[in-house]
């Protein structure tokens, strides 16, 4: 009972963890780097100042570290739950497929 509730908390986290990631991927990271670009527009046509364009930058990149952290959680998450199987889940795909 004590695996099947370790189990079920573990895969209860990689998937809540690829819900987050899909979307940093198809919604938060695209406005970053629209808001950096059209940012970066303005400032180059003298409309925004050094300091605007300094905090587009900055927010740029706590939006990628935000990524990038998220995608360390997820790998640590999934390698929780290949713990607990006791296999690589890709090991597992790979065997269902060939049968």
């Amino acid at each position: 009972l004590r695996d099947s509730v370790l189990f079920d908390h573990a895969l209860a986290l990689v998937g809540s963890t690829e819900r987050r990631l899909a979307f940093q991927e198809s919604q938060l990271l695209p406005k970053a780097r629209e808001n950096l670009s059209l940012t970066e527009k303005a400032y180059k046509a003298g409309d925004l100042s050094g300091t605007e364009i300094l905090t587009a930058q900055t927010l740029f990149i706590e939006s990628e570290k935000s990524h990038l952290d998220l995608l360390i959680e997820y790998r640590q998450n999934l390698a929780a739950l290949e713990a607990l199987l006791g296999r690589r889940l890709d090991d597992l795909s790979n065997g269902e497929a060939k049968k």
